[in-house]
């Protein structure tokens, strides 16, 4: 076959190296090259010369999203014509194959969720009888449900049978291997059963079709050429599928070694060393040969990339291979971060940088995570700073997206009788509802109004309101309507359920009858920064659609309820089919297994710290499927093999990088560490803080329209600018208040000097506070954090009621107390866990299972602390109420300490903390709580008691100490000991407390509450009114 390179638009023509080694390609050939090599281009390149030549290819790829990506290409380039060329998955193959040569085509695939529930059904179905005694409370949890399907995929995956399984578990002396072969006939039955199939299944079961003669002579007349690209992704069961069906004609292979993805789904490790005998074949030769030229970057970021894969292992005898990157030059960058937010800004910073400096497109940019649920904070500050954002629909299992949540909600209220106050604040303050925060406190006011006064709850209002709409009937307030609409879709969806509708009919009752999805239509369509979260939403929307489409056809409130516990099940990502039209058109936020194949301008790779990336060695399950290979029973993974493979993930992620690549890492000085495999790049890492403005953390919401006209009024509005721009930013605000839609509706109407709340006089002037003023511990914090926070919160009252963590922590608090006080002991306080549980804000059953497990791991780590202290227990949760005065003010602390205990030296304080995060050393040094109670008996707090405080510490019970039985100890020195933390601040204070005492009672006193941005807007309920923040900046900041 002649190959020959064509200079072609959206095709990189074939290299002088390339192109000799396609020449040379006869038999089957596997084709080496590090990343960026040309790879991908050469099969394309291969296929187009075979359509040309007459010949029919056949292009395997790895995924759907790839194999779109290079038909179009593909066929871009061929033009019009009667040209054919199949580009597809080794699964999409299979489907092919089996659909036309199976004697039952109509069986559908499963995907990864519905097989992990059937296998939960059958588990649930037979119980722990026959599995090994030591396994009987594993059986019934979802987590060796999940270890289950993963044996039966890698037996699949191996081409091994039930009967094998139960062999090798003979053989090895392992009971539980015998019932897993015994287990994985049953399941097969049952598919067969139900007309079913897995992924797994179906290429083992098409290899069994390909071994008919017939079939084998009919596909050697039709596929005239093979070309598959990252070859070292594929298990056994698919290289022996192609090997089989393919077994007369010409094989093109592509692979990296050190840039494998696919491990976790079971690529054959032995891939490329047995390439040769996988694809002997009489009349076919085979050769192995090496691309050594890298075009998609230059000598920087190789020197950086090459360094990371020099450390990955080599065959005995091998040497790394020999590169030269001769693509455009390009940049590394190496951040180190205090925390989640300031690495949040640091990518918001990098890409805005790229975009508005260098002239990068959005599309061309990608922030890579080790895993899809830590990138929630960085998705979070990409948005709020205005940057389109794209995330793969499949990162996340289908139950867990925001869109499907809500129309879940709206199900199980149709299936109830009425709402639960806590599912009527959910579901009004959703997308279906449609209120916001200030909506809500509207309509609970105009309810109000129409019933009568009422002292209850909001969310109870708010239950009421929607549980009985009576009272909106007459009334003619926005807020009415809209209940309307939503208790009407509610009122339709529950009275099909009673009439037995199937679920797909009752969930599009729901969507269909609210402003919802033409909201999502007309935010998909409009081409802002909300447009890729709404066409995730929408793709979700869509999956959930098909997948109530194939449930439990019964209907009414039983094949709902079957449904909801199928999804709810569904704890991993769903296929969706619909990936295979994803078009870029923003920020793509990934995991490396989906970046493999492609490539951007930039490339942030986040979250580098030990323990995240690598992942930290996670304690091997009761049955492995590592141990499982085609000879048996051979040993799970070692921890040398589990760093290889997080270091080839770390090198394929550096690679994806055309021009810059950026890398971030936090260390806070104790839990976070940045990790080895930053050290490896052999480059400087450089403090996140220290950055030059271009590359700093800042509020980058000017870029979104609402910032725009927030930093217009700003720079209008500042006497120290020039009259000439304050000017010109006042005509940008008037053109900006006339632009209208082709609907006529304004397009920037915060623009209009209207709508500017803080061109008006207050309608009342702060008076200044008379002493004393009376503060506890946690408000000298709050205070201090955000004034504006606080008095909203605190005085105001404004928050609709406590969250789900704060419940948890008092629930945590008031058991330590029994225990103390009443002498309960863990199986007690388990049993009041379990009382108030059901009683808690609805969480997802999974997560919420999972919380209450820690939660009593924690009273048990509560135990042995407390078994294990030394000093004499004075009292838990202890009141206290003294003066102190600061700053010239006389301001009474109340509160109440949790654990006091008289040391040798003096008393000693603990407060219990209910948090997941540790604390850095200079956080707990300076923590407001401990300090303050160290000052309450300084000054007199517990007038009974002698001596003073010898320090404080803080125990976080649900953070385990290095010894797992104990929770975490962090100690804070007495204050006789460190008076100042900072002393040139707090010249004038006996102690740093004093000084946090007096700031926070200056500001009560005075009776104003600025806004104080920081990491802790993240979660502030009030974010959507504070001029601080883009969204809420209506009033300029004086």
């Amino acid at each position: 076959m002649q190959h020959t390179g064509v200079v072609e638009s959206g095709l990189s023509p074939l290299s002088t190296e390339q192109a000799a080694i396609l020449e040379q390609w006869t038999g089957a050939m596997l084709v080496l090259g590090a990343p960026g090599t040309g790879k991908s281009t050469m099969v394309a390149q291969a296929a187009l010369t075979a359509v040309r030549e007459g010949i029919h290819p056949l292009v395997l790829v790895g995924d759907r999203p790839a194999a779109s990506r290079l038909r179009n290409l593909i066929t871009a380039q061929l033009g019009t014509g009667t040209w054919s060329v199949e580009v597809t998955t080794v699964h999409g193959l299979a489907r092919r194959l089996w659909q036309r040569f199976s004697p039952r085509p109509q069986v559908r695939l499963l995907n990864a969720a519905e097989q992990e529930f059937r296998v939960r059904e059958l588990l649930a179905g037979r119980g722990p009888a026959g599995w090994p005694s030591r396994l009987g409370l594993a059986v019934g949890t979802r987590a060796f449900a999940a270890q289950v399907r993963a044996c039966l995929a890698r037996a699949r995956q191996l081409g091994l049978d039930p009967d094998d399984l139960v062999s090798f578990g003979r053989r090895k002396d392992r009971a539980e291997w015998q019932v897993l072969g015994e287990f994985f006939a049953e399941y097969l039955d049952v598919l067969d059963a139900e007309d079913v199939m897995d992924y797994a299944e179906l290429i083992h079961r098409t290899r069994l079709l390909v071994a008919d003669p017939q079939v084998r002579a009919s596909l050697a007349s039709e596929i005239g050429a093979v070309m598959v690209d990252d070859y070292a992704d594929l298990d056994l069961s698919q290289i022996r599928l192609i090997a089989e069906a393919c077994d007369t004609v010409p094989v093109l292979a592509t692979a990296d070694p050190d840039s494998v993805a696919s491990a976790f789904r079971g690529a054959d490790p032995r891939a490329v060393p047995n390439f040769a005998d996988a694809f002997a074949a009489p009349g076919r030769s085979t050769a192995v040969t090496e691309l050594g030229t890298i075009h998609r970057f230059g000598a920087e970021l190789e020197q950086a990339v090459a360094a990371v894969r020099q450390r990955l292992p080599r065959p005995p005898g091998s040497a790394p291979r020999a590169t030269q990157a001769v693509g455009p030059a390009g940049s590394v960058g190496l951040w180190r971060c205090a925390d989640d937010a300031e690495q949040a800004a640091v990518v918001a910073a990098e890409l805005h940088a790229a975009h508005l400096e260098g002239g990068i497109d959005f599309a061309e940019m990608a922030v890579l995570v080790r895993s899809g649920s830590g990138s929630e904070p960085i998705v979070a500050a990409l948005i709020e700073a205005g940057i389109p954002v794209q995330r793969p629909g499949d990162e996340i299992p289908l139950a867990q997206n925001p869109a499907v949540r809500t129309l879940v909600l709206g199900l199980h209220i149709a299936a109830q009788d009425s709402a639960t106050p806590d599912q009527a604040e959910r579901l009004l303050t959703s997308p279906l509802g449609g209120f916001d925060s200030v909506g809500v406190r509207a309509l609970a006011r105009h309810w109000r109004q129409r019933v009568g006064s009422t002292s209850a709850p909001l969310e109870e209002q708010l239950a009421q309101a929607l549980n009985d709409p009576s009272w909106a009937a007459t009334d003619e307030a926005s807020e009415a309507a809209t209940l309307r609409t939503v208790s009407g879709a509610i009122a339709q969806a529950r009275g099909l359920l009673q009439r037995g509708a199937p679920v797909d009919e009752v969930a599009w009752a729901l969507w269909d009858a609210t402003p919802w999805p033409a909201d999502l239509a007309h935010e998909a369509a409009w081409e802002g920064s909300g447009t890729g979260r709404a066409n995730a939403d929408l793709d979700a929307v869509c999956a959930f659609f098909d997948t109530a489409t194939e449930a439990d056809r019964r209907g009414g409130i039983p094949g709902l309820r079957a449904f909801l516990a199928e999804l709810d099940g569904q704890q991993i990502p769903a296929d969706r089919q619909r990936e295979s039209q994803f078009r870029r058109t923003g920020v793509q936020v990934l995991t490396p297994h989906r970046a493999r194949g492609q490539e951007w301008d930039l490339v942030v790779v986040a979250g580098v710290q030990e323990g995240r990336w690598p992942t930290r060695p996670g304690r091997a399950g009761v049955i492995d499927a590592t141990e499982l290979t085609a000879a048996g029973l051979l040993g799970a993974v070692t921890a040398r093999e589990a760093l290889a493979e997080e270091r080839r993930l770390f090198h394929l992620a550096c690679s994806r990088a055309r021009h810059r690549l950026v890398a971030t890492a936090i260390s806070d000085g104790d839990a976070e560490a940045p990790s080895r495999f930053l050290a490896e790049l052999g480059l400087p890492l450089r403090a996140a803080a220290t950055a030059q403005p271009a590359r700093r953390p800042t509020s980058l919401g000017s870029t979104t329209m609402i910032g725009l006209v927030a930093e217009l009024r700003r720079l209008s509005a500042d006497a120290t600018q020039t009259p000439e721009l304050r000017s010109a930013a006042a005509v940008e605000l008037a053109h900006l208040a006339d632009q209208r839609d082709d609907a006529g509706a304004l397009v920037v109407p915060n623009a209009d000097p209207v709508t500017w709340w803080g061109v008006r006089e207050l309608s009342s002037i702060a008076e200044p506070r008379t002493e004393p003023i009376r503060l506890s511990p946690s408000q000298v914090g709050a205070v201090l954090t955000c004034p504006r926070r606080y008095f909203l919160g605190r005085q105001a009252r404004a928050e609709s009621g406590n969250s789900r963590a704060a419940l948890i922590g008092s629930l945590i608090h008031t058991a330590v107390q029994r225990a103390v006080n009443e002498g309960l002991d863990l199986a007690q306080l388990t049993e009041l866990v379990d009382q108030v549980w059901g009683r808690l804000p609805a969480e997802v059953p999974w997560l919420a299972a999972a919380e209450r497990a820690e939660v009593i791991a924690a009273l048990a780590r509560f135990f042995a602390w407390w078994h294990a202290r030394r000093a004499e227990l004075i009292g838990v949760e202890l009141p206290f109420r003294t003066r102190v005065d600061c700053g010239g003010m006389t301001v009474e602390l109340v509160g109440q300490i949790d654990w006091l205990e008289r040391t040798r030296t003096g008393l000693g304080v603990v407060d219990f903390k209910t948090a997941r995060t540790k604390p850095t050393a200079a956080q707990v040094a300076g923590m407001d709580q401990l300090g303050i109670y160290q000052l309450a008996i300084a000054e007199g707090g517990f007038p009974d008691l002698d001596g003073g405080a010898t320090g404080a510490a803080a125990v976080y019970l649900r953070i385990p100490d290095r010894d797992a039985a104990l929770p975490k100890e962090f100690g804070q020195p007495a204050l006789a000991s460190v008076a100042h933390l900072d002393p040139e601040a707090e010249v004038g204070h006996p102690t740093w407390v004093h000084y946090r005492v007096a700031s926070a009672a200056a500001v009560v006193a005075e009776g104003r509450f600025p806004a104080t941005p920081g990491s802790h807007c993240r979660g502030c309920a009030f974010r959507g009114s504070c001029p601080a923040q883009d969204e809420g900046r209506a009033v300029i900041p004086c």
